[in-house]
């Protein structure tokens, strides 16, 4: 059965944005609201924050100048946080604590 042990759509909703997968068959057509409920009931909501973009092309001169100047490539991907901070400190303490940690920042978030 699909929507045993998965969340309803009647969870609290949180400020976060959700992923919604729709785990019903692919020949599955709704043709009265009782398909529709049966439908929403096999609706499978996860928190966003779980699932990360695959790198895009944008993250490319991110990296180049994470290897050149590793805080110039975290400000580009976090602005000013506690991200360039802590990469400016590793940087100074070693280039490679620093390529490192621009490198962590730029795939994660």
């Amino acid at each position: 059965m699909l929507s045993s042990g998965l969340c309803s759509l009647n969870a609290p909703l949180t400020k976060r944005p959700v992923v919604v997968v729709v785990l019903a068959p692919p020949t599955f057509h709704a043709r009265c609201p009782s398909d529709v409920a049966s439908i929403q009931s096999s609706l499978l909501v996860v928190p966003s924050s779980n699932f990360k973009m695959a790198l895009t092309l944008s993250d490319l001169p991110k990296f180049i100048c994470a290897v050149i100047l590793p805080p110039i490539g975290v400000f580009l991907e976090k602005g000013c946080s506690y991200h360039l901070a802590i990469n400016i400190l590793l940087t100074l303490l070693g280039f490679i604590p620093g390529i490192i940690h621009a490198c962590y920042v730029i795939l994660a978030y």
